[in-house]
């Protein structure tokens, strides 16, 4: 349940960011911080299942 949570938080999130991001001029910006936020969430989410035996 905890990886469907993450990974339901990190789509939205990175929707929102690449919605945000087209009126920004540097995209480079905007896909560096939505791969990292999907980085880091995964590594959370895996840590997290890890830790409860899911």
């Amino acid at each position: 349940p905890y990886t469907w949570i993450f990974g339901l938080v990190t789509q939205l999130v990175a929707g929102i960011v690449i919605l945000l991001g087209q009126f920004l001029p540097d995209l480079v910006h905007v896909w560096r911080d939505s791969v990292g936020h999907l980085l880091l969430t995964a590594v959370l989410a895996s840590l997290t299942t890890a830790a409860t035996g899911y």
